[in-house]
């Protein structure tokens, strides 16, 4: 592992898989709220068609984008 691709095994004192899965879940769950959230209140503003479609297009990029910087700060990538 450590020769081929790079990478460590992982250390005795990392958190467990339950943690691990409740904060993926977490996240699942937080940012795949967004684009459904983002319609609904953008049809009650009154955004009607096009508007509303650009609207969730973009909080869905956003989301996407905060989605990945958070990552990869946390992941020590970029």
């Amino acid at each position: 592992m450590v020769l081929e691709l790079g990478l460590q095994a992982p250390e005795e004192g990392d958190s467990s898989p339950w943690a691990k899965g409740a904060v993926t879940f977490s996240a699942f769950v937080l940012f795949g709220s967004v684009p459904l959230i983002s319609f609904i209140v953008a049809a009650e503003a009154g955004a009607e068609g096009d508007l509303l479609f650009g609207l969730c297009i973009a909080f869905t990029l956003a989301t996407i984008f905060i989605l990945g910087a958070v990552s990869g700060h946390f992941s020590q990538v970029g």
